[in-house]
């Protein structure tokens, strides 16, 4: 059973690289709203593009992951057919998670983006009905 290990050994090399840049990636995304928001405020920033940064970072820990893990492995007893399953099975799991992880984020940001756009447009629309000769 040392495919289990293997996978775990593995996934806990990948936990820190995928915190670190979520924290980047989020406050990138903060950065761009507020520089937007104060060069043109009545435009809607929809932050997209963080997929292809995704697939460029799974691409490079991917790259970096194999080696690091086969000195290790070799000397504890385990094959490397089963130290390359246990790899393609992280690669799977972390590639989903940072997947959901993408979808979620960049759904806040859209969907924080449009409703502070419609909260703009009926504050808007509210003060210019009310600055008509009607509500006089």
């Amino acid at each position: 059973m040392k495919l289990k290990q293997s996978i775990r050994y593995q996934l806990a090399d990948f936990i820190g690289p995928v915190i670190v840049y979520y924290g980047i990636v989020v406050a990138v995304h903060i950065l761009f709203f507020l520089i937007h928001n104060f060069i043109n405020p009545n435009m809607l920033y929809l932050g997209g593009g963080m997929s292809s940064f995704s697939m460029v970072f799974l691409f490079i820990c991917g790259l970096c992951s194999f080696h690091d893990n086969l000195p290790m492995h070799l000397q504890n007893g385990v094959s490397r057919k089963t130290m390359y399953t246990a790899w393609l099975v992280v690669t799977v799991i972390v590639s989903a998670a940072m997947a959901a992880a993408d979808t979620v984020v960049a759904s806040y940001w859209i969907f924080s983006s449009i409703s502070s756009c419609c909260c703009w447009l009926l504050v808007s629309a509210t003060s210019s009905l009310c600055s008509s000769t009607a509500c006089r």
